[in-house]
């Protein structure tokens, strides 16, 4: 049984403010999508975007020298006031409630099938050093200090450089707001809150066949537990490291942008290129690698030609331009602090051919590794490869724009492999097992998406 002390009690409402503060946003700022969406949409978007909108207000009070506990306090309370009366007027005013309780069922199985898992998140010990050196450490100097300009983890006395003090700090602050308000550092209940990343991604999976593929509930349940199964995902489900985190946020990014492909009404598809916006930006705060699915979500966004004019007349530029303008002044402080990131001072590799040539076939050795994936990447391969050569026939060339954005994230992961001053092969054989837990989940919508645009173009043609 879980022993509920305190601190237990205090991480899980903890996670329900997250909930609901994300909850109230997406309802005020995208309700024309939100009100639509199915609940594990709902549950998706609600996690991601009340950590977008914490972890930014967060940043600010850090960055302003202002992130005390009674500040802290204050803008939760507030959040959650103003939050609670929001969410709770959407639930209860459309007198909706039987059928919500129908929707949570489907969640609740899923939940319960990882019912250990949720327990030994709040039970066990912190034991992965990259996440004790790392996003803990950050998350310790934000609990001691009120600020990031006077914090000395951040002075240049080199005692720090191993825990690469240039990496985002969202998430450690995030951690921080938590333990400024029980006024303790405990480094065992908050994987509770990673854990619940994990536990979204086969919800959002759940609800992503739901909409694309015809098929059972129980159906649909076993096929996304399946797909979480692997022991590189359940390894990672609560230790600490942000690779699942961020790629619940790639996820949620991915499905807006595909909602964005197939949408027909302007004003529809514009709340859909805006959420995608918000939660590729935020994912910069998460870890680097946010940079580039940004910069690919956009790219081919604007190929796409999927931007709208009136895009920028929504009102939720507002907190598009917040998080934005978060993501410059972190930049802006690691510039006039002299805070060099690893890859600064590299240069390119004399092998890049060997470098590459060994990345690729080292991909591959993980991809299809049974022992790290299980056996559902061999089929997920096999059905890509099954889809490529139709959908070129059909010259349906846009299903292809969510692939291409996962094969630019791709390709920024080997370039930096090929100018790594690390040791090429052990960072190598250590990161990408982690880097690929970023991209798996959207690799499954992928499919799941070019499947079905496939069956409905083969429709309309006959």
């Amino acid at each position: 049984m879980i022993f509920f002390t305190n601190h237990v009690l205090a991480v899980i409402s903890f996670c329900m403010l997250i909930y609901l503060i994300g909850w109230a946003f997406m309802h005020t700022f995208f309700a024309d999508i939100f009100k639509k969406a199915s609940f594990g949409y709902k549950l998706g978007f609600s996690w991601t975007s009340g950590n977008v909108i914490l972890g930014t207000i967060f940043f600010y009070l850090a960055y302003f020298e202002m992130f005390t506990t009674i500040n802290v306090f204050r803008a939760c309370l507030f959040l959650g006031i103003i939050s609670g009366v929001i969410a709770g007027w959407s639930i209860v005013n459309p007198l909706r409630i039987k059928k919500q309780l129908v929707k949570i069922i489907p969640v609740a199985i899923i939940a319960f099938f990882f019912m250990h898992l949720i327990q030994h998140s709040l039970t066990a010990y912190l034991i992965d050093w990259d996440a004790t050196a790392m996003w803990f450490l950050k998350a310790k100097a934000m609990f001691i200090h009120d600020g990031i300009h006077n914090n000395p983890y951040f002075d240049n006395t080199g005692l720090f450089d191993f825990s690469n003090k240039a990496y985002p700090f969202g998430i450690p602050l995030i951690m921080a707001g938590f333990f400024k308000m029980i006024a303790f550092f405990d480094d065992q209940v908050i994987q509770f809150y990673f854990l619940q990343y994990f536990l979204l991604i086969p919800i959002l999976l759940y609800a992503f066949l739901k909409e694309h593929v015809q098929l059972s509930s129980i159906s649909r349940i076993i096929i996304a537990i399946g797909l979480c199964m692997s022991p590189i995902f359940l390894n990672h489900a609560h230790s600490g490291y942000v690779d699942i985190p961020i790629s619940l946020f790639f996820m949620t990014a991915m499905i807006a942008f595909m909602h964005a492909i197939n949408e027909k009404t302007t004003r529809e598809k514009n709340s859909w290129i805006g959420l995608m916006l918000l939660f590729g930006l935020f994912s910069v705060h998460v870890k680097n690698e946010g940079t580039t699915i940004i910069a690919a979500l956009i790219l081919v966004t604007i190929l796409s030609g999927l931007l709208r004019r009136s895009l920028f007349t929504q009102r939720y530029i507002l907190p598009i331009t917040l998080v934005l303008g978060s993501i410059f002044l972190w930049k802006y402080f690691l510039h006039v602090s002299k805070i060099p990131f690893y890859l600064s001072a590299s240069i390119p590799a004399m092998e890049n051919f060997h470098r590459l040539k060994t990345s690729i076939f080292f991909y591959l050795e993980v991809f299809l590794d049974t022992r790290i994936q299980s056996l559902t990447t061999i089929p997920l391969l096999l059905v890509i490869s099954y889809q490529f050569p139709r959908i070129v026939k059909l010259r349906k060339y846009i299903m292809f724009a969510p692939l291409l954005v996962l094969i630019l994230q791709l390709c920024a992961y080997t370039y930096i492999y090929l100018i790594t001053p690390l040791p090429f092969v052990v960072q190598l054989q250590t990161s990408f097992p982690r880097l690929l837990l970023q991209l798996l989940p959207c690799l499954y919508l992928v499919a799941i998406f070019q499947q079905k645009e496939l069956q409905n173009t083969q429709k309309e043609e006959s």
